[in-house]
């Protein structure tokens, strides 16, 4: 991944819809940030709100990054944030597996940001889109008005105000340095996602489209897919793009 240029857009309908039709024009390490987004959505075809101005809004295009290191780059992507949060002292987040960044507020677990990653075959060419939505600015009265308890932004949860341009820096430089380690040292960067990953070493409920089912997530397996254990002892391997992963008493 290389440093490319920036496109900043008022509104778009996705960050990543922008960046998968154009992708095969434009230079590896491409950013795309808008304002508001009319379309956006998250894993598992669900939708992202966004409040204009308040939040990061933005994709990265990744043609350097192939082979064994593309199944670790949501892990990579939730790194890079929390990478980029550490650094301007909006501490306390963590990675909740797959791709969400959370963190605590009032006894509740609050997610503040979401990742979304793709990928396009365009011709002989293959590219991905990393999209990452951070809620930055909005006050936790506005998730609670929304129905939406388990939202929370950095300055609602953490108590911290950033800069979407500062933020978008840091993740930037984050993720070029996370996505050389997903190719060059994929077992340290499985280390340290272990480490901020709220989810192992709980009992989970797993949702699929044939129903649902509890079991203890134990640990994560060298392509970052989540190893559990069923009642029974049976080990069962959970692949992100297909299940939801919530706790036994909501979202965590």
């Amino acid at each position: 991944m290389s440093t490319g240029q920036v496109i900043h857009l008022e509104s778009v309908d996705s960050t990543n819809e922008y960046l998968k039709r154009r992708g095969a024009l434009l230079p590896d390490g491409t950013v795309v940030v808008a304002d508001h987004q009319t379309a956006g959505k998250g894993r598992l075809g669900r939708s992202w709100q966004d409040a204009p101005g308040q939040s990061l809004l933005a994709s990265w295009l990744l043609k350097s990054l192939q082979g064994d290191a593309l199944l670790l780059l949501p892990l990579a992507a939730g790194m890079a944030v929390l990478d980029a949060l550490d650094s301007l002292g909006a501490q306390g987040a963590n990675l909740k597996w797959p791709n969400d960044i959370v963190a605590q507020r009032d006894g509740r677990c609050r997610k503040l940001a979401g990742i979304l990653c793709e990928h396009r075959l365009a011709g002989q060419q293959s590219f991905s889109v990393c999209g990452i939505g951070v809620n930055l600015l909005q006050p936790q009265e506005v998730f609670d008005g929304r129905s939406l308890p388990d939202a929370g932004s950095v300055l609602g949860v953490l108590g911290a105000s950033l800069k979407r341009e500062e933020l978008l820096r840091a993740i930037g430089q984050s993720l070029q340095k996370r996505c050389a380690q997903a190719v060059a040292e994929p077992q340290a960067l499985l280390q340290d996602v272990s480490a901020r990953c709220i989810t192992l070493g709980r009992t989970v409920k797993i949702k699929t489209e044939a129903g649902e089912y509890t079991a203890f997530a134990a640990r994560l397996d060298r392509d970052g897919q989540l190893i559990c254990q069923s009642e029974e002892g049976e080990e069962i391997k959970v692949r992100a793009g297909e299940v939801s992963v919530r706790g036994l008493n909501g979202y965590l």
